[in-house]
């Protein structure tokens, strides 16, 4: 009787951790869809929700729907700028920006050097309605002049808007925002930085408030620890993406996650191209348009991960007549014990 005493609370741990798993595992509807389009995601590619995948790090092309899921959890969104033109803003008429999508690279050349404001490309989704906590990541290199980094903005052209950067002209990190045209507020950290070498920038907002700034991987700057603070009324005001200032910057990835959200989802829906081997993935909530737009395509394979999984047949209104199995017209008088 001792020994089942202490059996007990196991047994009744395993059946807690097993209901546990169970929960945690069916958290999220993930659907697969052979051979079939999204068209809201394939015919919309210039939307803030719908992003172009390109290649995956190693430039080694995706080659299956699979590989085509797998990258959109993992998504830079240094691939897609080439879609996001209209959430740019190129400071002077002799800037320019240009984007490979299949090699993920974007160089932005802010030519004004008459104390402008720089130039850069928004290319995530509204952080701020997605998440309390997140990370943002970007590799870079400053090719020539003075500084590049991460900008936050509410639009393209909209002030006030904020950014952590490095300069490679005054060797420093810069972490601030402008408040209006012509003033502009910043924290310098002096450091030396290359032309000549890759760098990655950091920025953690934590689910505090409070704003952490890495390079690679080392901290530099901290809102709690620092007499300049930046609230989040200020940083980040929803959208990031790549900035440069007086000079030609490059930047190889920027990516973004969510730390403090179990299981870790970033993308919604994806649909891959098997003729062209074209990768898209939303980034989006609005689960009723993916499946409103979801039809039989060969070209396609698709995905749409869901918190619930939509009925895929209407239960019908007419009610079945028979039975669906054939019944005995005269019943045994000795029936068969069960």
């Amino acid at each position: 009787q001792k020994h089942k005493t202490h059996e007990l609370p196991y047994i009744m741990l395993l059946l807690l951790a097993s209901s546990l798993l169970i929960v945690f595992t069916e958290s999220l509807c993930d659907t697969s869809f052979p051979n079939h389009d999204i068209s809201h995601i394939s015919s919309n590619p210039s939307s803030s929700s719908v992003y172009y995948l390109g290649t995956n790090p190693n430039a080694i092309s995706i080659a299956s729907a699979a590989e085509c899921k797998n990258y959109c959890q993992d998504l830079n969104y240094i691939c897609d700028a080439g879609n996001k033109y209209s959430y740019s803003y190129i400071e002077g008429t002799s800037s320019s920006f240009s984007a490979n999508s299949d090699q993920c690279r974007l160089t932005i050349d802010d030519n004004d050097v008459s104390g402008g404001w720089g130039s850069w490309l928004l290319l995530t989704p509204d952080l701020a309605a997605h998440a309390n906590e997140y990370i943002i990541e970007s590799n870079f290199r400053i090719h020539n002049r003075q500084s590049a980094g991460i900008v936050f903005a509410a639009s393209p052209s909209v002030i006030p808007w904020a950014y952590a950067t490095i300069d490679a002209s005054f060797n420093c990190l810069y972490v601030g925002w402008a408040i209006s045209m012509g003033e502009n507020e910043y924290k310098t950290i002096n450091m030396p930085i290359s032309t000549d070498r890759d760098y990655t920038l950091k920025v953690h907002k934590l689910s505090d408030g409070h704003f952490n700034v890495y390079l690679d991987d080392v901290l530099k700057w901290s809102s709690s620890q620092n007499s300049h603070k930046i609230t989040s009324t200020q940083f980040p005001h929803g959208y990031a993406g790549f900035y440069a200032y007086r000079g030609e910057s490059r930047a190889n990835w920027l990516k973004v996650s969510f730390p403090s959200s179990a299981p870790e989802t970033v993308c919604s829906g994806y649909t891959f191209n098997t003729a062209t081997a074209e990768c898209y993935g939303y980034y989006g909530t609005d689960y009723a348009a993916l499946y409103d737009s979801l039809s039989v395509n060969t070209d396609y394979d698709s995905g749409i991960i869901s918190p619930t999984c939509r009925p895929t047949n209407a239960p019908s209104n007419i009610p079945t007549l028979s039975t669906t199995t054939s019944t005995t017209k005269s019943p045994s008088k000795s029936p068969t014990p069960a």
